[in-house]
């Protein structure tokens, strides 16, 4: 996995030079960056990332990504439910 999120931090580089902080192509990368960390167990770099995604998401007009937002609010709460 490790490979894996070391591949997502490099594409979201890109795609922050290229598309901006704030395109949906950030935030769907943000958040599978979110899911490898929650799979992880790292749970304050899961809640970050899923918290960012989630401010771009529902900045976004028209936004397609409903399922992943409410699939991330379900894993923020878990997550912040541990301590």
């Amino acid at each position: 996995m490790p490979q894996a999120l070391e591949t997502y931090q490099t594409a979201l580089s890109l795609e922050m030079e290229l598309l901006g902080p704030d395109s949906p192509t950030v935030a769907e990368t943000l958040n599978n960056i979110a899911v490898l960390h929650d799979d992880r167990h790292d749970r304050r770099e899961a809640i970050a990332y899923y918290e960012r995604f989630l401010s771009i998401e529902r900045a976004l007009p028209g936004s397609t990504m409903e399922k992943a937002a409410e699939g991330a609010r379900v894993r923020l709460q878990v997550l912040r439910g541990r301590r």
